[in-house]
């Protein structure tokens, strides 16, 4: 994890909250709703977000990987084993990652963990500050951290006081465990450190790494290991480069000291003397051996050891009592690691406390060998006249620990035990008396509820029975094994707790002796019970792998998935690709193509042409749009049923005609437009597992201004959540959803077409729209600027937009900062264009059998129009009159077309990160493509063209593809002036010259001979009767046809839609079309 370089990793304009939040809907947690809330932490290794949930607020932790290559599988296992071996019961002061989950879409990895209002370094500099003795109380639990953590064989890595979470009864929590960071980084490269290590707060360059961990050029710290010093001598003290390498090749092997000096010597370099313990491979994060070489860290991977975290605990410790100050940043740290500690000693006399002093002074001494374990500092510095009371160990943690074991969540419960042992607390704590007290919080119990009130009024001694029942619950152990198993045998948790109250009411009636031991059996199940079921959120690992985990048989084939399991035991793959057997995505996701002529649904209930087909984000449920004015809402699951495929909800309250729906981003709310003029948002309720009927709930009605709606997009970034809807007179409107008002509004000349479609970068940075004459306009959003305006060569309209996450011939960080866009124009071709210089990167294009040479190796060109200074003469200098004096007639007529052109798209990396790069086309020839565009000689037709022939070749562009002049040759409208002066040989324009020092564009040709692509089309077929002799004859020799699957109209939409079980997904292809047909493709 963090295999990468940080240099290697470059500063992407998609890392934002929009962004994450976009990863973030891709985390399938157990059985339960997630919402976003906060990027609390933007460091950078990891990105920390706070969300909301059912069960409160989690932090989830997201890696991104910018090495595909890279795997994460011995983090998972690392992270896995921490989750299984610590409890609350046993560790009440270690918090581990309880989930930890591989993205499907994105190269993203997840760690989830609780959520706490603030870490120590929040609470020092809070108000009210800290007394002497709670900040001896924290301390004293960060050691107590540390042993507990100690005792599983496990160590930090990384202790700091970001990740020592204090709540506000001063109860520390050490959380943010950090196995798969390096164990030894460079001294004179501070970039690892910077990268790994550095405190998500800039402004704190408190630095608590031990400085055993930093090596040098010509030495390597091996102290950890061997139990020298720095600048000791030894190993250390020896400068030659090549020794420096072969330490460096040896920091991870299991060789002893010894073995090293005999190596040193047999290659001449000199004698080194150095004793202590062979090095020892690193017991959670096993190297990356999978990985190519030239991707693996130049680091060293060693064994953590006890002694470095105390050493970053002494740095924590000493921070706490200076007021929150760090007590080293990396150049004193260095400074302090060459033997210089005068400034450390100076300090630390400021703490004031000698004991205090003396305590850090060893914990934070140069020689790893020489500091205690955390157990040894407890039971050194714990005394009745020492540092830490002896009511620390002997009462009060043991009662916090019971407060925070059997009060669980409910703050009411720690209250009543707080009540319950008032007399007791005051005793040991104060040392003093407090009858009154202690009777005042009897009769506060007696007015309470649950099992406490039934103890207190059971009659008799209750003094007796209240002192016995400290003593009792404060020396109970933990639940017997007997217990644990009948607990988990009972999957029915609420109604057991409900018979557990109905006994302990039952109770009243029988003598005082035996109601003590009944209820008190019955408090002990029901917390336990309680207990089991608060945990059931953050943990739920199958018991075979957590046997497996702590008895050391720790493997990647012993996890399954922490999302879903079948049962007990199960290590099956999850639902996010990362099967049992790695860490890496489902092949049937990278490997997944629609296969040919496959149907599994077919979704027949609209009356008219189903213009839009859009899947919630969490593949919930399918939404359709059509002509006849209603959605309909699908239950996706029962598409790979043969039954039941009728639709779940049917929305109608909106007139007209929709033109567009889309299905909003983070939600299950849906935004349809129409022709009227109105946008309808409107929310889909109770969709369950079994498929069941659902409910909408209207939200918001927008409406424009006599005009009708022709497009919709969504746009969700941190302060807003805009929906975007383009009207027929040229204007781009967005509503805020949250603060429900108007943010903004766009607007473009008539005479450039009205909009037909709109598309925005992942990052929400620019929106670009197209236009029904074949204008393409680019907007800056950060700024609402418009900063481009195209023509397509073609001057047709321009049916769909796409953004896309690159190609074979651009540089890999062209996904994040150039706009590489999918333009569905012309006829039956979709290019790839550079939004920023206007360039044509790839063609896919189908063409007749017939089609010459020249048609199939064409570029088309962007040609740029100039923006006007003064709105008056928008476009003026540009068509001329007699050009906008056709524009607006080609607007008022507007004919439908019969040209073979693109109208539906769709890019499925869009949908599922680990899909290999592709586009799936469909249009008026009725045919589903699909395109490979790493090898275009492996696309293929999906469906549509029965037993034709289709053939797919790459076609090499001609020499002069970047040249403008081909579109002067591009047909004209009979009364339309030429849209630009045509090139002569001799010139070269601004953006032919730029264009000409990028490599060549991509071209994929599908030459079809499928009748609707023959000559005559079906013009022919018509004027034949049924298709003419010929026809009748091929009709004859193939005998019974089986009917066709494909559409027998216009394909208009395209999504993609995840069925399948949870543990073996399969994505299906949506289409819909003009046929007011919906059919899912296998």
């Amino acid at each position: 994890m963090g295999n990468a370089a940080p240099r290697a990793q470059p500063q992407s304009v998609l890392d934002s909250a929009s962004q994450y939040r976009t990863f973030l809907m891709d985390y399938t947690p157990r059985s339960m709703d997630m919402m976003f809330g906060s990027l609390i932490g933007d460091g950078k290794f990891l990105k920390s977000i706070s969300c909301k949930c059912d069960e409160g607020h989690l932090v989830v932790k997201i890696y991104r990987k910018y090495d595909e290559r890279e795997s994460l599988t011995s983090a998972e296992v690392a992270l896995r084993r921490l989750a299984l071996a610590f409890s609350v019961e046993q560790q009440p002061n270690v918090i581990p990652y309880a989930d930890f989950q591989l993205s499907n879409k994105y190269n993203v990895a997840f760690m989830v963990r609780q959520y706490f209002a603030s870490n120590l370094y929040d609470r020092i500099c809070s108000r009210p500050f800290l007394t002497m003795v709670e900040k001896k109380w924290i301390a004293f639990q960060i050691l107590r951290a540390l042993e507990q953590s100690h005792a599983k064989g496990i160590c930090h890595g990384d202790i700091k006081q970001e990740n020592v979470m204090v709540t506000s009864w001063n109860w520390v929590f050490l959380t943010d465990f950090a196995p798969f960071k390096p164990t030894y980084i460079p001294e004179d490269d501070p970039a690892d450190y910077n990268y790994y290590f550095c405190a998500i707060d800039a402004t704190r360059r408190g630095c608590s790494v031990a400085p055993e961990r930093f090596y040098g050029k010509g030495s390597v710290s091996m102290s950890g290991a061997t139990g020298s010093t720095p600048g000791t001598g030894g190993i250390n003290s020896m400068k030659t480069p090549d020794a420096a390498m072969m330490l460096s090749r040896m920091a991870d092997s299991e060789v002893t000291v010894e073995e090293v000096d005999k190596q040193i010597l047999a290659m001449g370099m000199g004698s080194a003397t150095t004793t202590g313990n062979p090095m020892q491979t690193p017991p959670l994060t096993a190297s990356n051996s999978s990985a190519p070489s030239s991707y693996s860290r130049s680091r060293r991977e060693g064994s953590l050891l006890e002694s470095m975290d105390i050493f970053s605990a002494g740095c924590v410790i000493a921070e706490l009592f200076l007021g929150g100050k760090p007590l080293f940043d990396l150049p004193s740290l260095l400074k302090y690691r060459t033997g210089d500690s005068e400034a450390l000693r100076y300090q630390l006399k400021k703490v004031g406390d000698p004991r205090l002093e003396e305590l850090l002074l060893h914990m934070l001494q140069l020689d790893p060998t020489a500091r205690l374990s955390a157990s040894g500092y407890l039971a050194k510095y714990t005394s009745p006249s020492g540092l830490f009371p002896t009511y620390f160990d002997n009462f009060l943690f043991r009662f916090l620990v019971l407060v925070l074991s059997r009060g669980g969540k409910v703050p009411d419960a720690r209250i009543r035990l707080v009540c319950k042992y008032y007399g007791r607390l005051v005793r040991e704590i104060a040392g003093v008396e407090d009858p009154e007290g202690e009777e005042f919080f009897k009769l506060r119990l007696k007015e309470g509820y649950g099992s406490d009130r039934l103890a207190t009024a059971t009659g008799g001694d209750q003094q007796t029975h209240v002192a016995q029942r400290v003593l009792e619950e404060l020396n109970q152990t933990i639940p017997t094994k007997h217990d644990k198993q009948k607990a988990e045998r009972d999957n029915s948790a609420p109604t057991k707790l409900q018979k557990m109250k109905e006994k302990e009411n039952d109770m009243r009636g029988l003598s005082s002796t035996l109601q003590k031991k009944k209820i008190e059996k019955l408090h002990d199940q029901f917390n336990a019970l309680n207990q089991k079921k608060s945990n059931s959120l953050l943990l739920g690992y199958a018991p075979v792998a957590a046997a497996a985990a702590i008895n050391g048989g720790v493997t990647p084939g012993n996890f399954g998935s922490s999302s879903s399991s079948n049962g007990p035991g199960s290590s099956s793959s999850s639902a996010n690709g990362v099967s049992s057997s790695g860490g890496y995505p489902s092949s049937s996701y990278r490997n997944w193509q629609p296969r040919k002529n496959v149907l599994v649904a077919e979704l027949a209930e609209h009356s008219g042409a189903v213009t839009r087909v859009n899947a919630a984000q969490d593949y919930s449920f399918l939404a359709s749009a059509s002509n006849d004015g209603t959605v309909k809402i699908w239950s996706v699951r029962s598409l790979q049923h043969s039954v039941n495929q009728g639709s779940r909800c049917t929305y109608d309250g909106q007139g007209g005609v929709i033109t567009d729906m889309k299905v909003l981003t983070n939600s299950h709310s849906v935004a349809s437009a129409s022709s009227d003029g109105t946008v309808h948002v409107f929310r889909v309720d109770k969709v369950n597992s079994v498929g069941g009927n659902v409910q909408t709930t209207g939200l918001k009605e927008l409406r424009a201004n006599n005009s009708a709606v022709m497009a919709i997009d969504y746009l969700n970034n941190v302060t807003e959540s805009l929906l975007l809807y383009a009207t027929r007179d040229g204007k781009i409107h967005a509503w805020d959803l949250r603060m429900r008002r108007e943010a903004w509004t766009l607007s473009i000349s008539p005479e450039l077409g009205y909009i037909t479609c709109i598309t925005h970068s992942l990052d929400v940075s620019w929106l670009a729209v197209g236009t029904s004459r074949g204008f393409l306009c680019l907007w800056d959003l950060r700024f609402l600027v418009l900063i481009r305006v195209w023509r397509h060569s073609s001057h047709r309209a321009i049916h769909r937009l796409q953004p896309c996450l690159g190609l074979p011939n651009t540089l890999p960080l062209d996904e994040t900062s150039v706009p590489l866009v999918f333009v569905a124009a012309g006829d039956g071709e979709v290019a790839v264009f550079d939004l920023s210089i206007g360039a044509c990167r790839a063609v896919f294009r189908t063409l007749e059998a017939q089609a010459s040479e020249a048609e199939a190796c064409k570029c088309p060109t962007l040609l740029h129009v100039p923006i006007p200074h003064r709105s008056r003469s928008v476009l003026g200098s540009f068509l001329g009159i007699l050009g906008i004096s056709t524009a607006f007639d080609e607007i008022a007529t507007s004919p439908l077309s019969e040209e073979p052109s693109v109208r539906a798209m769709l890019c499925p990396s869009l949908h599922l990160r680990g899909i290999g790069d592709a586009l799936i086309t469909g249009g008026e020839d009725r045919q589903l493509r699909y395109w490979d565009i790493r090898n275009g000689k492996q696309s293929y037709t999906v469906c549509g063209n029965g037993e034709a022939k289709s053939f797919y070749d790459n076609q090499a562009p001609p020499n002069d593809w970047w040249r403008m002049s081909s579109s002067a040759s591009a047909p004209k409208r009979f009364d339309e002036m030429p849209s630009v002066p045509v090139s002569t040989a001799q010139a070269i324009t601004k953006p032919e010259l730029a264009w000409s020092k990028l490599s060549p564009p991509l071209i994929t040709v599908c030459q079809d001979s499928s009748f609707y692509s023959s000559p005559g089309g079906v013009a022919g077929a018509a004027a034949s009767g049924a298709g003419g002799v010929e026809s009748a004859i091929s009709m004859e020799r193939r005998g019974l046809v089986p009917p066709s699957p494909a559409h027998t109209d216009c394909i208009l939409d395209l999504t993609l839609v995840e069925l399948g079980s949870s543990q073996n997904p399969s994505p299906m292809l949506v289409s819909s079309g003009r046929d007011a047909l919906i059919k899912v493709w296998k």
